[in-house]
């Protein structure tokens, strides 16, 4: 099994998020649940972006109705959903059908000798930069947060085919070698198949 880091496609057309509301997004990269989930997230977008998305990645994964139903028609059942609505700065555009994803799991499976990161003296990972997750210590799980990295968001082989399958927008597979200190990617220079 092979693992691929989920990331939103940086393509500069693509939307952007300033500001979520009503939802403390660092808590959602401790990969639990939310003790007290908000009843509706707002989210403002940037006017700058024309490019709907199914997926924006920062400051937290929003997903939109189509790519909730690839992770629920394949059975995923590690994720938490958070109703959110996205408003378009300025120009007021509202946008619904739209939800805060809490991946809950953090795993921790960067095999540190075929990899390439920055470490404390104890041994505990720092700075993640290109790496391989070791499948094994994965644990066969389909969806989690990488415990060397919690922003980092893995999926297997069957998320890819369901993701990639359901023709979403604005969504990138990354092959974890090219991770780069989690800088930015875009299909408009490369797409990891």
């Amino acid at each position: 099994m092979s693992y691929k880091l989920l990331r939103q496609d940086s393509h500069p057309d693509n939307w952007s998020v300033l500001c979520v509301e009503d939802v403390e997004v660092h808590l959602l990269n401790r990969g639990v649940p939310l003790t007290e989930p908000p009843s509706l997230a707002r989210v403002t977008l940037s006017a700058l972006g024309l490019g709907v998305c199914d997926y924006l990645e920062s400051p937290c994964p929003i997903v939109s109705d189509r790519m909730r139903r690839a992770f629920e028609g394949v059975g995923v059942e590690n994720l938490e959903w958070y109703p959110a609505e996205l408003k378009v700065e300025i120009v007021d555009t509202l946008h619904t059908g739209y939800w805060i994803m809490n991946v809950i799991g953090r795993v921790a499976c960067v095999d540190q000798g075929a990899s390439d990161v920055e470490q404390a003296e104890d041994g505990t990972i720092t700075e993640l930069r290109c790496f391989r997750c070791d499948p094994q210590r994965a644990y066969d799980m389909d969806l989690f947060r990488l415990a060397e990295d919690s922003q980092a968001i893995m999926v297997s082989d069957r998320i890819q085919e369901a993701l990639l399958s359901a023709g979403l927008r604005g969504v990138l597979l990354q092959d974890p070698a090219t991770y780069n200190r989690g800088l930015p990617v875009s299909s408009f220079v490369r797409r990891s198949p």
